[in-house]
Formats: structure tokens, sequence, C-alpha cells
């Protein structure tokens, strides 16, 4: 005959294990952390023969912005409100908003287009000479800065996607770096469109 204490015992050991297991396995699926993309995939306004001559820039960035969850019970989301901000070497030079990007749990990424172009954009001397010299060689390359607002389930974000060489569509492989900003953090996107 079985004793009850032992299968009580069994029992109880089986709840504990199955309860450590479920708990270990939300901790390391809580860590997970959402990937973004961005890809230039055209652009305007820069030319090195006449448009970098100029003391004032137009330039226009056709965008592709990517982002996906590897989280088994929650997706992610490019917030209304981003401001998206172009870049060449820290010096800004177009920026524009993202609409809502939605991304499924462990599905394939989700993708957006945007444009993102500044007016009347200024570079110090030393910098479109260095763009000028870039372009001329075809090596420029530009960074893509995301600035999205906290919500009421998320903290803020800054997506920092470097080295995006314009039609390189590789680059919506290759994640950006984030960094979490909390709640109480507030966007500051630069005006690029000269009063427009």
């Amino acid at each position: 005959m079985t004793n009850p204490g032992c299968i009580i015992l069994i029992c109880v050991i089986c709840f504990f294990a199955i309860v450590g297991c479920e708990l270990a396995f939300l901790v390391i699926d809580g860590y997970k952390k959402p990937r973004y993309y961005a890809a230039i995939n055209s652009f305007s306004g820069l030319d090195p023969a006449k448009d970098l001559r100029r003391p004032s820039l137009d330039p226009v960035f056709n965008i592709s912005l990517g982002v996906a969850s590897d989280d088994l019970r929650h997706g992610e989301c490019v917030v209304p409100g981003t401001a998206v901000e172009v870049s060449y070497r820290g010096s800004p030079l177009a920026s524009g908003n993202a609409v809502q990007l939605c991304a499924w749990p462990r599905k394939a990424p989700s993708e957006q287009s945007l444009v993102a172009w500044g007016r009347g954009v200024r570079l110090p001397g030393f910098r479109l000479d260095n763009l000028a010299a870039d372009a001329r060689r075809g090596v420029e390359a530009f960074e893509v800065t995301l600035q999205m607002p906290p919500t009421s389930d998320d903290v803020g974000k800054i997506v920092t996607c470097t080295a995006r060489r314009v039609g390189d569509a590789a680059a919506l492989q290759v994640p950006c770096d984030m960094s979490n900003m909390g709640y109480d953090w507030k966007p500051s996107p630069k005006d690029l469109h000269g009063g427009a």
C-alpha cells in the first residue's frame, strides 16, 4: 500500500517544479528586447555637383522603418508622434514623423515608408566639405534616429541606426541600437523644415 504522505509530497514537488519552470520562462521571455530597423531607399537634394555647393540644403530622404518582437506574448510598436531624423556625422539634415507601426509576437517584422525632409538646412563648412567628398566617392552614410515618446504602457525610447547607405536594402536586416529613456522623458525633435 502506498503511503499518502509520499503521494502528497510528490504532488507538492511536481507543483513547485512546474511553477518554477513557468516563472523561469517568464523571466527569460521578459528580457527579449524589440528590434527596430531603418533603411534609406533614396534621397534628393544632395548632389555634389550642384546642391552641395550651396550654403543651405533642401534634402529629402525616402525611408523604410521596421519593427519586430521576439517576445512570445507581446508585440512592439512604433508609436504615433515618433520623430524621425536623418543626420550626417551628427549634423541634422532632415526630419519627419512615423505613423503607428506594430509587429506581432514572433512574426516577420512590420514595415512602413516615410519621408524625412529639410529646408534651408545649413551644415558647418567642414561637415559640408566632408559630405561632398563622400558623395563624390559614393560612400556617404547617414544616421537615422527615432525619438519615441512614452505611452501609458511603455517608456520613451531613442533608436539610433548608424551607417545607413542609400539604397542598401540589407540595412533592414541590421538592428538599430535602442535606449529606454523612462516615462518622464520628452522627445526634442529638431525643426528642419525652415518654418514651411
